[in-house]
């Protein structure tokens, strides 16, 4: 077996970003260690972290960031029983309340937050993150652990989680697009005639009318009204994990 070393730091001002870095590929944002320090100075859901470094002779094998929250049950149930939960938590605010450990950042971004060298021992780094989660858990009094948002690629390299006592669950409904078209002409050109009318009357309406699009290199002045917007969107969200604060999003356009 080989030489391992495994450090979890609830400071993540006690990791090197270099080093944790050093394992990601170079567009992979969302994983790195400023936007881990985005969430944690965004106070999402005061969430409590971890993040843990596992070493393979030597060198990082293996980086993830671990999240307790506090998840509300009755967010993941339709509006009715929703309701019902609300008006039960006003007498008792701690009802359909259960405290998770997420192996991941507080934000559903339809990616993990765990990442491996390339060539190291995977089966071995996973049941050392695991181990991290379990004694988080048993530290902050959490019942339920979760590995959460993987693709179904990333889910292959992750099989020895169900020796563990884990099992695997879909995520809630999403949806997505693969994008074959070299361009936007390409993409109009493979519609059926009748939506290819209907795309390009818009695009002549957009044209006429009051319709303006500005790209905004530094966003940071509109983050209240991004901010304004989201809340908007998030209100008639059927299900949701957590809610971003403003803080997320003025940290963001500062940060990154």
């Amino acid at each position: 077996m080989s030489a391992v070393d495994v450090r979890v730091h609830a400071d993540l001002g006690q990791v090197d970003p270099h080093e944790w870095d050093s394992i990601l590929a170079p567009d992979d944002l969302q994983a790195t260690h400023r936007f881990a320090r985005v969430c944690r100075d965004s106070r999402i859901e005061d969430a409590e972290f971890r993040h843990v470094l596992v070493r393979q002779c030597g060198r990082l094998a293996a980086a993830a960031s671990l999240t307790r929250l506090t998840v509300s049950l009755d967010l993941l149930s339709p509006g009715p029983l929703r309701r019902i939960a609300g008006a039960v938590r006003r007498v008792a605010p701690g009802f359909l309340r259960v405290p998770v450990i997420f192996c991941g950042l507080p934000v559903s971004f339809g990616a993990s937050s765990l990442r491996f060298a390339p060539g190291v021992d995977v089966a071995l780094a996973l049941r050392c993150v695991a181990r991290a989660m379990e004694e988080f858990a048993e530290e902050s009094g959490a019942t339920l652990l979760c590995f959460k948002e993987f693709t179904d690629a990333e889910s292959l390299r992750l099989t020895g989680l169900r020796t563990l006592g884990y099992f695997a669950a879909p995520s809630l409904p999403g949806c997505s697009l693969r994008v074959p078209w070299s361009d936007f002409g390409a993409y109009l050109g493979a519609m059926r005639a009748g939506y290819r009318r209907q795309a390009r009357a818009s695009l002549a309406a957009r044209e006429s009318g009051p319709l303006v699009f500005e790209r905004l290199d530094e966003y940071g002045p509109e983050c209240a009204r991004i901010h304004a917007l989201y809340d908007q969107v998030l209100d008639r969200a059927e299900y949701r994990l957590e809610r971003l604060p403003l803080a997320f999003f003025e940290r963001l356009a500062a940060e990154m």
